[in-house]
């Protein structure tokens, strides 16, 4: 057994290793998640850079390829230990959406002082909401990039882990409770305020990360027919589920619907009214999975779709999360292209919304066609030369981040199964696109993307141009109102959806194929 010594800019742990383990399995094993492992570990994104120095293997080729600068820096989960080593870790922080509001609900009976925590557990992201009980006001609120990301980027490589692994589900909710109750601890200090006074939870995700953190297996979703082993819905003890707070604090679980689709969307549809909107509507969460709800004004149909963490920015080559010095908005006028980062910081990767932006200049350029592949340089507007490097796309020349014709692939892919759930949807119920009235796009990706940009690549209808309405955290605003009132909690149990499973709908594969297609020229 050897010591591997985890050295950050303020401070220095230290924790054992094993010999021929891999770095991330001992950061992970530590409770250390500061590195992205989209692919879970094994070595094919690139992503868990870290520099290292000790008695660790060389790199192989398989590391060379995915890696070039391994000089200089290491993928951690393909570096094993040989003796004593060390690895220098920067924290992370994440830009979460943490606003949106709840519809006005008439809030429980509480006496004064007795507090309540609201969680949003977003595949990525995390969200923590300290709530007084007998107000109902949000009083502060934690968030940060979710804990779990070191076991894989979406929720098919956290279920791969969870079953896989020797102890991987215990280490997967271990991370995620372990991160709630710092989240806790921070919120009461906050506030001033012993943790003995959190009385209650409530608890919002997607299906997997539901069964995650209850401690469930996600296996019987992973696989046909998807079923999930619960659909939640109900309290249970805090205590039970690691959870700090009082002795006798209950947490309440958002019901799911499907394998898919989880507690996050039925509670997202008590934000800003739209649980109560009897007029035809599209709910949108786009993320690591594509969620979709379509109202036809008598009934609710639901779906989700695999839209793989490339808005996220995971598998793409530059791409990140909503973190300081994330390309978040481009822009192109008078033949320049202009871009705006996260916290202003200088430009160090791109986020989802900056992708969406960079995307519609492409195709106004011409730089991508029809079908995705980057044109030749006598194909493309000659404004585009000075951004354009073979099959990279500069939107800074001498920058370091860029698009690439893979990029766009994994964008096109994504956007086509968005698209293609909304079209089965509304075949389902025999509407028109023109039928809606309303698009709400909810999340943190939804809240901050270009909806033209969105509409120009074609991730969401044209024809509904002047009828989004973004809800921010409307799965955080959802777990709010559930936590403060019971009238809340009554109207997800009345909900009722009928349920569309996208992997075996006829029309789903010839609807995928079609969206496909981008529409290029200018937008």
């Amino acid at each position: 057994m050897y010591t591997l010594t985890i050295r950050y800019p303020d401070r220095t742990l230290k924790t054992e290793i094993k010999e021929g383990q891999t770095l991330l399995s001992a950061l992970q094993s530590a409770g250390v998640h500061e590195l992205d492992a989209p692919c879970g570990g094994n070595g094919k994104c690139g992503k868990c850079l870290a520099r290292v120095s000790g008695a660790v293997t060389p790199p192989g080729d398989a590391e060379k390829k995915k890696n070039p600068n391994y000089d200089s820096v290491r993928l951690a989960c393909q570096t094993k230990a040989v003796g004593d080593c060390e690895v220098y870790l920067e924290e992370r922080s994440a830009s979460v959406a943490t606003h949106g509001n709840a519809c006005d609900f008439p809030v429980d009976s509480w006496s004064e002082g007795n507090y309540g925590i609201a969680v949003d557990i977003g595949t990525t992201t995390v969200a923590a909401f300290l709530c007084e009980l007998w107000t109902g006001n949000k009083v502060f609120i934690e968030s940060g990039l979710n804990d779990q990301r070191s076991f894989g980027a979406d929720v098919i490589s956290r279920s791969s882990f969870a079953m896989e692994t020797d102890g991987g589900l215990e280490k997967e909710r271990a991370a995620i409770v372990s991160q709630l109750n710092g989240f806790a601890r921070k919120l009461c200090a906050r506030a001033g305020i012993p943790v003995e006074s959190v009385v209650r939870w409530s608890m919002v995700g997607n299906t997997i990360m539901q069964h995650i953190f209850c401690g469930l297996s996600p296996a019987t979703i992973a696989v046909a027919p998807f079923r999930p082993l619960d659909l939640f819905g109900d309290f249970r003890s805090a205590a039970s589920l690691g959870l700090i707070g009082s002795d006798t604090a209950d947490v309440y679980i958002a019901p799911a619907v499907a394998g898919y689709v989880g507690g996050d969307i039925t509670a997202g549809l008590l934000s800003k009214g739209v649980c109560t909107d009897r007029n035809p509507y599209l709910f949108l969460d786009i993320g690591t999975n594509g969620e979709i709800v379509l109202f036809d004004g008598e009934r609710s149909y639901c779906a989700a779709c695999a839209a793989g963490p490339a808005f996220e920015g995971a598998q793409i080559e530059c791409g990140s999360g909503s973190i300081p010095g994330a390309i978040c908005k481009v822009k192109y006028e008078d033949g320049n292209i202009t871009v705006s980062t996260l916290n202003d910081a200088e430009p160090a990767s791109i986020c989802g919304a900056g992708l969406l932006d960079l995307l519609s200049i492409m195709l106004d350029l011409g730089v991508v066609d029809e079908t995705g592949r980057f044109t030749d340089e006598d194909e493309c507007s000659p404004e585009a030369l000075p951004y354009l490097d073979g099959s990279r796309f500069y939107p800074i020349p001498g920058g370091k981040v860029y698009v690439s014709d893979r990029d766009v692939r994994e964008i096109q892919l994504a956007k086509a199964a968005v698209a293609a759930g909304v079209k089965v949807l509304l075949q389902e119920a025999g509407m028109s696109v023109e039928q809606v009235q309303t698009l709400y796009l909810a999340g943190g990706f939804g809240s901050n993307l270009n909806s033209d940009s969105a509409m120009h690549i074609g991730l969401i209808p044209r024809e509904l141009k002047g009828r989004v309405v973004t809800l921010g955290n409307a799965a955080g605003a959802g777990a709010c109102a559930c936590l403060i009132s019971q009238t809340a909690r009554e109207m997800l149990s009345d909900l009722e959806f009928s349920y569309v499973e996208l992997s075996v709908a006829p029309l789903f594969t010839g609807a995928f194929m079609e969206e496909m297609i981008f529409e290029t020229g200018e937008n």
